[in-house]
């Protein structure tokens, strides 16, 4: 870096967001959300999970939770989030939820 510049690095990720109601998964387990859409709770089906965090499209973390039934979501505002799954083994698991008005 000189003065008065700046290099950036770009970093590759990988991301899949499909259909609401699809299964986003990796390529050991996947996790499916339900019901989806859903005005008040949600459950997570998946093997061993031991962490889920909600996000906003924006990525702010509006949930840090150890339960895989009956999530209350209904303070969250109408609209798609990211749910992220960590198991036991440490895999992570991406889904897209629908939060949908009462």
């Amino acid at each position: 870096i000189t003065k008065g510049t700046c290099v950036l690095e770009t970093v590759p990720a990988k991301l899949r967001i499909e259909g609401v109601n699809s299964i986003i998964s990796n390529k050991y387990e996947s996790i499916k959300i339900f019901p989806n859409p859903s005005s008040d709770y949600i459950s997570i089906d998946g093997l061993n999970i031991k962490n889920v965090n909600i996000y906003t499209l924006e990525g702010k973390l509006l949930m840090n939770t150890t339960q895989t039934t009956s999530i209350n979501i209904s303070s969250f505002e109408t609209g798609i989030y990211l749910v992220k799954a960590e198991d036991q083994a440490g895999r992570t698991y991406y889904a897209k939820m629908l939060k949908r008005g009462k």
